[in-house]
């Protein structure tokens, strides 16, 4: 008996890494992690003076894409980077002056939309944020968000993305801090 119940079991378990069951297996994975999102400064970009800003002066995203970006996506973005910049207790920007300049470019949008959400088809967003203070230019990063996930709308690309990008900032800054001496 306990033979036949572990040859059940390895049945079942290969059969769930192929096919219909291992589809499904993997979409639920994708409804799961939701949108996940990347960060990577172009180089040259000067992130060590990324400490010496206390406040922040978010841009209206803009991009040549036209109507190939969802508008949720584009009036949703501001507010996300403004709640992940700005407010929290590990908010990197909390206010005051200096400010740090990000101008946000939407440079790639892809949402299958309809049926391609059931089918797994992906949703992508890459925007360019340049930073900038005072006129001077500090660099670009790079932040792309990718999600399979059928529930994952606009609004979650844009907070992922957010997110990411509070992060790096966090990051570099906490790296370009002076360590305290015992």
């Amino acid at each position: 008996m306990r033979k036949l119940l572990g040859i059940s079991i390895l049945g079942l378990v290969m059969m769930a890494n192929t096919g219909c069951a291992g589809m499904a297996a993997r979409r639920v994975l994708s409804e799961v992690a939701g949108a996940s999102s990347k960060t990577k400064a172009v180089p040259g970009t000067s992130t060590a003076r990324f400490s010496q800003f206390q406040g922040v002066k978010i841009n209206a995203p803009h991009t040549d894409l036209g109507g190939l970006v969802n508008s949720r996506f584009s009036s949703a973005l501001p507010g996300a980077l403004r709640e992940s910049l700005t407010t929290g207790k590990n908010a990197p920007f909390p206010g005051g002056s200096p400010t740090l300049d990000i101008d946000p470019e939407i440079t790639f949008y892809n949402d299958p939309g309809g049926m391609g959400d059931l089918f797994g088809g992906d949703s992508y967003a890459v925007v360019l944020f340049t930073l900038s203070a005072d006129g001077a230019a500090l660099g670009k990063v790079q932040v792309v968000t990718k999600t399979a996930a059928a529930r994952t709308g606009p609004d979650d690309m844009a907070k992922s993305m957010a997110k990411s990008l509070g992060d790096f900032f966090d990051q570099n800054i906490k790296k370009s801090k002076p360590k305290k001496s015992d």
